[in-house]
């Protein structure tokens, strides 16, 4: 990527070259990227597990909060 002078016109920039690199900045904010799929079986090894019953299980003590 070439740093930003007052020489470069931002008319002359593809538009698939823009919406490619929103496209890299969003995903960088991402915590996850598994946008919210449910696993069908539990894993105990996984920090947190996203099956069905362990997903439940925190959404009640986050709504008890």
């Amino acid at each position: 990527m070439k740093p930003w002078t007052d020489d470069i016109d931002p008319g002359t920039i593809p538009d698939h070259v823009l919406v490619s690199e929103r496209a890299r900045r969003n995903a960088r904010k991402r915590k996850s990227y598994t946008g919210g799929i449910l696993w069908k079986q539990h894993s105990a090894t996984a920090r947190a597990c996203r099956c069905a019953q362990c997903t439940a299980k925190r959404k009640a003590a986050k709504a008890l909060k």
